[in-house]
């Protein structure tokens, strides 16, 4: 037990260091600027799509389904165009898209 705590002190130790050398280090990088404030028309759309989404995913029936669908395809490549049955197996995308 006495182990665990003195390696656990030695990491809280190293971390707190890397912290007070690093950080500092990292602002003298970056220059300065004044920062802006977010549009209220942004954060307002933000807030409306999230609210919805929430209540969507909630809710069960198609406008679930279609929220789900599009989550889950987000930042997928679009599916390959169907190969003739003739063609070889290694034609056609990703392996995910072939069928076996």
């Amino acid at each position: 037990m006495s182990t665990r705590a003195a390696l656990l002190l030695t990491l809280a130790i190293a971390v707190v260091g890397y912290v007070a050398v690093v950080f500092p280090g990292a602002e003298a990088l970056v220059p300065v600027s004044g920062t802006t404030a977010l549009p209220w028309g942004v954060a307002l759309a933000v807030f409306v799509v999230a609210a919805a989404s929430l209540l969507g995913i909630r809710s069960t029936g198609p406008l679930s389904d279609r929220i789900f669908a599009l989550a889950l395809a987000w930042g997928r490549p679009p599916l390959p165009a169907p190969t003739p049955s003739w063609a070889p197996a290694s034609a056609g995308g990703p392996l995910e898209y072939r069928r076996v």
